[in-house]
C-alpha cells in the first residue's frame, strides 16, 4: 500500500498498526483500540481513509458503550 507522507514529501509505502487510543466527545474522554497508519520510511503518521473511517466507527462503539446508549444507524 501506498499514500503520500507529509515527512517524506514522497509517496511510500505504509503499515497499519493497532494502538489504543484517547479522544475527548462532548467532554468525555473515550478509550478505545484504534488504528493508525504509519510511513515505512520515517514512521510518521499518514493518512488513510479506511483507518479514519474504521477509527471512527470504534469511538463510537466505545461512546455508545461508555454512556450505554445507542446512537442513530
Amino acid at each position: 500500500m501506498e499514500t503520500y507522507c507529509e515527512i517524506c514529501d514522497d509517496f511510500t509505502e505504509y503499515e497499519i498498526i493497532e494502538e489504543k487510543m484517547g479522544q475527548k466527545v462532548r467532554g468525555v474522554l473515550i478509550i478505545y483500540s484504534g488504528k493508525k497508519a504509519c510511513c515505512l520510511k520515517c514512521g510518521s503518521e499518514v493518512y488513510d481513509e479506511e483507518v479514519l473511517e474504521y477509527n471512527s466507527h470504534k469511538l463510537g462503539e466505545a461512546y455508545e458503550m461508555k454512556l450505554g446508549i445507542k446512537l442513530k444507524q
